[in-house]
């Protein structure tokens, strides 16, 4: 008897250990399967960071005949020793492989990196508060209006439309095909225009900041060095509050106008074992990038002789027995 009770306690455990098991959540990419509708088989896509060029033979001396940018895709025809050959739209050619990832890789590198899209097929269609049906009412959106589409999950698309996100039946959404690639043409037009309307940002953030902040600066600074300390704001104290970036770039004000320091912006900024971001790089991208606007205003009233640590020369993230604190830095 005590055998057959503990044999049946047993069973028992199993039995609940499994549906425990059954009631554990699935993983988030089971749950979202966007792009999941379209087939992805011989898919890849350019797992790169600026572009990926499309060769007319399998030689890194050929002619460019196309383009892919970051995790736009192409389909696979065939591989000829470390390049494989492409085919998207009316674009044929080679591009490296150790550049590409393929099929299902591909469906989250394009999900992650472009951004799906899908054309609402009804007549009419609510965008909810939450997934399911008894959820407010948002909005809604007429046929042929294209979305964003952020997840999926159990028929439900998030979805995004002017800056408000909601849930909309999936029944409802056609998702569109993904992106491929551009001429070379498409590509270097595109690339002008997009520096076209970033130096058209700079100086427009410059001429702001200029109007808001009258008056001349306490040390001498080219262009080119106030980009660099804008720059250098960002990275230092990017996540901080304003006072906290102007601390930053009064820092470095202070050090041009010290004797133990370089007496320019440039070299005080690159001056060896100072400023973390030049060492990792991330200084370089940020002024290729560009600072945000609030970074310039600093950096232009931190010129103009505006401190709210006084002296100070130096500055430190944590805790510190020493010096003032703006946010989580310490100036001293």
């Amino acid at each position: 008897m005590f055998r057959k009770i503990k044999k049946t306690a047993i069973l028992l455990g199993c039995l609940c250990a499994a549906l425990s098991l059954t009631k554990n959540p699935v993983s988030a990419d089971t749950q979202s399967k966007l792009m999941g509708s379209i087939s992805w088989e011989k898919k890849v896509a350019a797992d790169v960071n600026d572009y990926l060029n499309i060769r007319k033979s399998a030689d890194a001396g050929s002619k460019i005949v196309g383009v892919l940018l970051p995790g736009c895709t192409a389909t696979a025809e065939s591989t000829e020793g470390n390049w494989t050959k492409v085919k998207s739209g009316n674009i044929s050619g080679y591009v490296l492989t150790k550049y590409l990832v393929s099929e299902d890789k591909a469906r989250k590198l394009y999900n992650k990196t472009v951004g799906a899209t899908g054309k609402v097929t009804a007549s009419s269609l609510i965008i909810r508060e939450e997934a399911t049906t008894n959820s407010d009412r948002l909005t809604s959106v007429p046929r042929g209006t294209i979305l964003s589409l952020k997840n999926l999950e159990d028929g439900w698309y998030k979805v995004s439309c002017d800056g408000q996100s909601g849930y909309v039946l999936g029944s409802y959404i056609k998702e569109n095909a993904p992106k491929g690639a551009i001429t070379k043409s498409a590509y270097d037009s595109m690339k002008e225009e997009k520096e076209e309307t970033k130096k058209e940002a700079k100086a427009e953030q410059i001429s702001t900041s200029s109007k808001k902040k009258n008056g001349s600066y306490v040390i001498n600074c080219s262009d080119s060095e106030l980009d660099m300390l804008a720059a250098i704001v960002y990275c230092e104290a990017g996540g901080e509050s304003y006072k906290g970036k102007l601390a930053v770039a009064a820092v470095v004000v202070n050090r041009v106008q010290s004797s133990r320091y370089p007496d320019n912006v440039e070299a005080v900024i690159k001056q060896k074992s100072q400023f973390s971001p030049v060492r990792s790089g991330r200084f370089a991208k940020t002024l290729k990038k560009g600072a945000p606007n609030s970074c310039y205003e600093a950096a232009i009233e931190a010129l103009q002789g505006e401190s709210p640590v006084g002296n100070a020369m130096s500055f430190r993230a944590g805790h510190s027995k020493k010096g003032i604190q703006i946010g989580n830095q310490y100036f001293f």
